[in-house]
């Protein structure tokens, strides 16, 4: 896995720091790695604190839903969570499908020991051209 001694600080669902007791909550091991999968699912190239990735879902906002736009999906999912080692190829899998007329879900697994591990269920409403 990239790093599965990654260390960091936990935000909350809201993308603000984790406070309690007035100190900073900090995430290791596995939660840091779907912590970061989720950051990178929900923001765009730069837009987390400045940080230069993000899977830019916003790219897909206006197209109609179809199997080259779920596949387009799928590719940039995976290619954000191999950016800089988070995870190599063979370490997770990416599934999206369509649940909606305006709406996909993009599931993450993480292989582990002992099997495959959700650790994303993202839905992302699309605006429909049509």
């Amino acid at each position: 896995m990239g790093s599965l001694n990654k260390k960091d600080i936990r935000f909350t669902s809201d993308g603000d720091f984790n406070i309690e007791n007035g100190d900073l909550v900090k995430t290791e091991n596995l939660e840091s790695i779907i912590q970061e999968v989720m950051i990178r699912l929900k923001s765009s190239f730069g837009e987390f604190m400045g940080l230069n990735w993000g899977a830019n879902l916003k790219h897909f906002m206006g197209y109609s839903i179809d199997q080259r736009l779920v596949d387009s999906v799928k590719d940039r999912v995976t290619n954000e969570l191999k950016r800089y080692n988070l995870l190599s190829g063979s370490e997770f899998r990416v599934n999206v499908g369509q649940i909606g007329r305006n709406e996909i879900v993009i599931v993450v697994g993480l292989f582990t020991r002992e099997g495959l591990l959700i650790i994303a269920n993202e839905r992302v409403q699309l605006v429909n051209s049509q």
